[in-house]
């Protein structure tokens, strides 16, 4: 395929021409603010810019390389080049951009990442792609994980003089919709919340959700709806081994020997030996609880000793803020890999969110979808006519493009399957800052040192 001329909100993508050497030379490719995080070196005169685009320009017909020019919409200015390329080993595509150094900052690279993303994957039928960024760049990282992709460990670069140049490298695969946890552990990004689920239909709910396709299943002692889980998945005949379960245990129930006992209640409910992730439902009982940190530290200790004992494929945390996990880890010998949180636009928890990533822990929303307040908000209406989607399916998309799993509660099959539906889109960057802007509206009420469990 040739590569085309397409479009994004702010600027035209189109082939690089050798008519644009001089142009980006002076803008970009003689600047060493911006050579220093790319493979390539500053170019010391225009004859090396110009070379490099009569590469390019024979290169327009080669199916291995898509390599385009970004031009500001409006001033019809240069200010960037990218595309994809065939990685060394001839297996995946890789993504790259640069752009010059006045504009970084007001997210052109984003916008520009995410229209070659849809361009890989809409136009080339792609499914997997490559990314790497310098360590020395963490503003690129940001970029790569907005677009979906995962940090897939670090590595070495090399730019094209030889010079080493250490690099992270990320993922992107349309088609591995999970979460890698600290300690290997795959979790789905999308689970079926199972809350209030079974109240009307009983355990008809949790059949119709599996012949959905769903295949992750939250659940918790609180939720009194683990024996019809368990019914539900014994009449489904789908092997254990595909389902990932998760249960969680209730504040009344915390202490060492009496979460081991809850462990079992639940496994035997459920018509399991294990569970694929375990949590601790909330970090106190009440808000008079002086008590907290010494019982959280001992259920802790329990959970750690069912995972050591193979009983637990993965353990975490859920309404856990920073000042609750803090102590955890003083004496924590496994650092908890999951930390389920109420969050949805309108309530986004930021620097929760942030301190989790920080420590490597996989952030998980519940109420992800906000409730009417949300699902109805004119942004929220706005963005899902722009995209053919629905509310639910925008709000969504939002919290797993921004590195979120998701556990979203539906009733019918028709909503299931919509909830389902949202991995081949991606919202711009305007409408991720519209969503993460809203005001704060759909919040439960339920703070973790608030409530009284008692």
């Amino acid at each position: 395929m040739r590569t085309p001329t397409i479009e994004s909100k702010r600027l035209y993508l189109r082939p690089m021409t050798v008519a644009d050497a001089p142009t980006i030379y002076n803008n970009w490719t003689s600047d060493p603010r911006v050579a220093k995080h790319m493979r390539w070196n500053v170019h010391p005169c225009l004859e090396a810019t110009e070379e490099w685009m009569k590469y390019e320009e024979k290169n327009i017909d080669n199916p291995e390389s898509y390599s385009f020019i970004f031009i500001r919409k409006t001033d019809n200015m240069p200010i960037g080049s990218g595309g994809l390329s065939m990685s060394d080993d001839g297996m995946c595509f890789e993504i790259g951009y640069n752009f010059m150094y006045d504009v970084w900052g007001q997210g052109y690279a984003t916008e520009a990442a995410f229209r070659i993303m849809r361009f890989a994957l809409e136009d080339l039928g792609l499914r997997e792609l490559l990314a790497f960024r310098s360590i020395g760049n963490p503003a690129s990282g940001a970029v790569l994980e907005k677009c979906g992709f995962i940090k897939d460990g670090e590595t070495t670069c090399y730019k094209f003089d030889g010079t080493p140049m250490p690099s992270y490298k990320y993922t992107f695969r349309a088609d591995d919709m999970s979460f890698t946890l600290n300690n290997g552990v795959k979790l789905p990004m999308l689970g079926y919340g199972s809350f209030l689920s079974t109240v009307k239909d009983g355990k008809q709910t949790i059949l119709d959700a599996l012949e959905c396709g769903y295949r992750y299943i939250d659940t918790a002692f609180f939720y009194k709806n683990e024996k019809e889980i368990g019914e539900a998945i014994k009449d489904s005949g789908i092997d254990r081994k595909e389902l990932f379960l998760c249960s969680k245990v209730w504040p009344t129930r915390m202490g060492y020997e009496e979460t081991k006992k809850c462990f079992e209640e639940s496994c035997e409910l459920l018509g399991t030996d294990y569970l694929d992730l375990y949590l601790i439902h909330w970090p106190k009982v009440s808000s008079t609880d002086e008590n907290w940190v010494a019982l959280m530290r001992d259920t802790w200790r329990a959970l750690e000793d069912l995972y050591m004992g193979g009983r637990i494929r993965a353990i975490g945390l859920s309404n856990f803020l920073p000042h609750h996990i803090e102590p955890l880890l003083e004496t924590a010998r496994i650092k908890p890999m999951v930390d389920q949180l109420e969050l949805h636009a309108g309530y986004m928890q930021s620097e929760a969110v942030r301190y989790l990533k920080r420590h490597g822990i996989v952030v998980q929303a519940w109420s992800p979808l906000g409730r009417g307040a949300v699902i109805n908000d004119p942004v929220v209406v706005s963005i899902a006519e722009k995209y053919g989607k629905t509310p639910a399916q925008i709000l969504l998309r939002f919290l797993v493009q921004k590195q979120i799993a998701v556990i979203p509660k539906a009733s019918s099959r028709e909503r299931m399957l919509a909830n389902k539906d949202i991995f081949e889109f991606f919202l711009e960057s305007e409408d991720v800052s519209m969503l993460n802007s809203l005001p704060e509206t759909g919040f439960s009420g339920e703070h973790p040192d608030r409530v009284n469990w008692r």
